[in-house]
This record gives C-alpha cells, sequence and structure tokens, in this order.
C-alpha cells in the first residue's frame, strides 16, 4: 500500500517571505525551505503520494508549480 504525505505550502516547503505580497510564483526571490526539495524527491522515487495544501488566495495550481521551478 501506498502512503500518502500532504505538506503544507508556506514555510513548510517553501520559504514565505512575510512582507512579500502577490503570487509566489512572481517573487523576485522563491526559495525552497531547506532539505524540502530532497526529501520530495527521496519520497516520490519511493512511490509515495505527494500533496501539497494552501490557504494562499493569490495563486492557483499553475502558480504553485511554477514556484516550484528552478529559477
Amino acid at each position: 500500500m501506498k502512503k500518502a504525505y500532504l505538506f503544507d505550502w508556506g514555510d513548510t516547503l517553501m520559504v514565505d517571505f512575510p512582507n512579500t505580497q502577490g503570487k509566489m510564483c512572481d517573487w523576485e526571490t522563491v526559495q525552497a525551505v531547506d532539505g524540502a526539495l530532497e526529501m520530495l524527491a527521496s519520497l516520490s522515487q519511493k512511490g509515495h503520494l505527494l500533496y501539497v495544501a494552501t490557504g494562499a488566495d493569490d495563486s492557483n495550481v499553475q502558480d504553485i508549480e511554477l514556484a516550484f521551478e528552478p529559477g
């Protein structure tokens, strides 16, 4: 049976800079939390299901995917 993991977006996977407004994918600086990318890569290689949760009003699924892309 596959395990499923649910991660919060801001300050769990991605650094939420408190003085920055708007969609994270449009921010001048977008940064993953230390170790987050390696952890997600490890879990995904093991076939686990990974989900991202957010209460962000500004961003949709495509915006979140863009913020994960390397700059």
